[in-house]
């Protein structure tokens, strides 16, 4: 039968022409991260969270490139220039987690392209130049996992595109230069897929993962 499709475009309300993710909730709204906010869409009406906008204070960028819901409700934005940013469901109101030079256990860089909520509870982000961190909400605190060219046991390129859970408490991580599978407890890359890779990826810039129930 004919397809129908309703769209959900500036004219409705949508803060920007260009959604980077998209993601229904447990309540069931519709949230889209744009270039120019986040938007959470409830069937009929368009709410836009902006930078400076009424109820946006703590979201320090309106240019977001991921976005997540952990086991509280709660989101996870990873946002281009104002670092890890969490709504919180039961103030609505977002907290900025940013990069401070005079703290080594902060954020490793305030450019963020990818995030991941684990289900105990950390939250792992990607960033655009420094590799990935793991951050424990209960400490407030970030553990870096940085890249190298010559450490195998390292990602092989700081710009982390995309992150998928994998079986067994490891991590698909897929970078600039290829992919690599993390174990979560250790932060070690236990194998990783780049130009020294034999037999050869087609493309080693990653930019989508998905892990079939059998861990494929």
């Amino acid at each position: 039968r004919p397809l129908f499709f309703s769209h959900l475009q500036m004219a409705q309300g949508l803060s920007h022409g260009d959604a980077l993710a998209v993601l229904q909730d447990r309540q069931g709204f519709v949230w889209v991260a744009t270039e120019s906010g986040l938007n959470r869409f409830d069937g009929r009406e368009v709410r836009v969270y902006r930078r400076g906008g009424p109820g946006s204070e703590g979201l320090d960028a309106d240019f977001i490139n991921g976005m997540v819901e952990d086991a509280n409700g709660d989101l996870w934005l990873a946002t281009l220039g104002g670092g890890l940013v969490r709504w919180e469901r039961r103030t609505d109101r977002f907290t900025a987690f940013r990069h401070d030079e005079a703290r080594p256990d902060s954020l490793a860089s305030d450019a963020l392209l990818s995030v991941w909520a684990a289900p105990t509870g950390e939250i792992w982000v990607g960033t655009e130049n420094a590799g990935l961190d793991r951050f424990s909400p209960s400490t407030g605190k970030f553990q870096h996992f940085p890249p190298s060219k010559v450490d195998a046991a390292a990602l092989p390129s700081g710009a982390v595109f995309v992150l998928a859970a994998a079986t067994k408490d490891r991590l698909w991580v897929g970078t600039d230069a290829g992919l690599a599978l993390l174990d979560r407890t250790s932060g070690r890359v236990l194998r990783r897929y780049d130009r020294q890779t034999r037999p050869a990826l087609p493309d080693y810039q990653i930019r989508a993962l998905h892990v079939e129930r059998d861990g494929t």
